[in-house]
């Protein structure tokens, strides 16, 4: 049997995530990225590790699992990725609509 062979472009938290799961199956993987291993959009993000923001519950979660993933992947590595889990900066609502959006959050279960 011929052992398949995976390119994946783009060396974000996605391309990277894939070729970390395809390898560990153990897929041969090559990762192609134009700059540093996920200093792109994955490395000048604001905000984006976080599920204040979201469509629905189901969408809620999902956002909420990734943060699960980064977390279980630092403790996989045994050494802390460079995040800043300090929270998140909201402008978009004021007064009445800021504090729905906050008593929906706790709905949620988000701190």
């Amino acid at each position: 049997m011929v052992a398949q062979k995976t390119v994946i472009v783009g060396g974000g938290i996605l391309g990277c995530a894939m070729a970390r799961a395809l390898a560990a199956a153990g897929e041969d993987v090559t990762v192609f990225e134009a700059e540093r291993v996920g200093q792109a959009a994955s490395g000048r993000s604001f905000g984006w590790i976080n599920a204040s923001f979201h469509a629905d519950a189901h969408h809620f979660a999902l956002r909420q699992e990734g943060m699960v993933a980064w977390r279980r992947l630092e403790a996989e590595r045994g050494t802390a990725l460079p995040i800043a889990w300090c929270g998140a900066l909201c402008w978009e609502e004021q007064g009445a609509a800021q504090a729905a959006q906050q008593d929906g959050l706790r709905t949620l279960g988000y701190a």
